[in-house]
């Protein structure tokens, strides 16, 4: 039986250019979702279309807006035989701070154009979910090694709403909070990894999740609707000490639909698919 535990420094940013319609902006206050001085000066525009906020960093790695914290795991693995182990793991949800940074709202109007209004955003309590993973692994000979894993993502407890804040320079704030009421969501995933000889090891895998997201409150900005996932990659042992391992994993096309308000305006179909790549390299004291 080994456990561990530990605490990982967090760190999460984000980018966003986001235009939500009259219709939104009328939905989002009528159902009590938008608070704050700067909303009677909205409603007092001659013609409001509509509203836009761009948080954004126009650099390769940057972020408009950002936040430290921590996030706490623990785990434990059962070895029944020198080929079979069990392990479970649990990590907690994230605790970073509000997400904060510069950002210009601006109006929409059609009799007085676009009304810029420069602040500071700010988006609260941004957090990611907890997981529990359960896993069995095999090495069926010296070579081939299988394992299977399920997790649970309480994703309810954490992304029930984006909740937005903005302070104008100039005076005023508007708080807006955007649903999203994620469901907690199961994952399954398989993999095997086969030692070709002393260096290399080869690695492949294939993960099915259920949908968490509901297409009721979808947004164009955020595609977050992959379900599987096809990953393969390789370690090689430089010495005894130091290895390099690559992994690609790719999420296959998703598509979802959304008609409904606050989070869209006219009936959308978003496709979304993505392709990662990992290089790592390790030494061992």
């Amino acid at each position: 039986l080994t456990v561990g535990a530990g605490i990982d420094a967090t760190w999460q940013g984000m980018n966003l250019n986001l235009l939500l319609g009259a219709d939104q902006v009328g939905s989002l206050i009528g159902a009590g979702r938008v608070s704050g001085s700067l909303l009677p000066v909205l409603g007092g525009l001659p013609d409001l279309r509509g509203a836009h906020f761009s948080l954004t960093r126009n650099s390769p790695v940057a972020s408009g807006i950002g936040a430290w914290g921590y996030t706490p795991r623990v785990g434990m693995t059962y070895a029944f035989s020198e080929a079979t182990r069990v392990g479970a793991a649990y990590t907690g949800r994230s605790h970073v701070s509000d997400m904060e940074g510069r950002a210009t709202l601006t109006a929409v109007d059609g009799v007085a154009g676009q009304v810029p209004l420069q602040g500071r955003i700010s988006i609260r309590d941004f957090q990611m979910p907890a997981v529990l993973n359960l896993g069995v692994s095999q090495r069926v000979n010296e070579r081939l090694t299988l394992a299977a894993d399920l997790s649970r993502v309480y994703w309810s407890s954490v992304m029930k709403d984006i909740k937005v804040g903005f302070a104008a320079d100039a005076g005023g704030d508007l708080n807006i909070l955007l649903p999203q009421n994620y469901k907690d969501q199961t994952i399954l995933a398989v993999g095997g990894a086969w030692q070709a000889d002393s260096r290399w090891t080869l690695r492949g895998g294939f993960r099915f999740a259920q949908q968490a997201l509901p297409s009721s409150t979808l947004f164009a900005v955020i595609p977050a609707i992959p379900r599987k996932h096809l990953s393969a990659g390789f370690g090689y042992a430089v010495s005894p000490n130091s290895s390099v391992d690559f992994a690609w994993s790719h999420a296959f096309q998703e598509s979802m639909d959304n008609g409904s308000l606050p989070n869209t305006s006219a009936p959308i179909r978003v496709s979304h698919a993505q392709d990662n790549a990992t290089l790592a390299y390790t030494y061992r004291f």
